[in-house]
């Protein structure tokens, strides 16, 4: 997955972890059931990369 960052830079690999881990914000939602963990992954990435577009730099060291 490429991913286009500002200043003209190209992201090749994202980075290995998030941020927050699937286990901590499912505490933090209250969610005890496996149903929804794929959703819930998606949206640790997609608030990670919204703040990184926003701040215009990475949060995460890239591999």
């Amino acid at each position: 997955m490429t991913s286009h960052l500002p200043r003209g830079l190209e992201r090749i690999v994202p980075p290995a972890l998030e941020p927050l881990t699937l286990a901590e914000t499912k505490l933090y939602l209250r969610v005890d059931h496996p149903d929804d963990d794929q959703a819930i992954l998606r949206l640790i990435q997609t608030a990670r990369e919204a703040a990184e577009e926003y701040l215009r730099r990475s949060l995460l060291t890239q591999d």
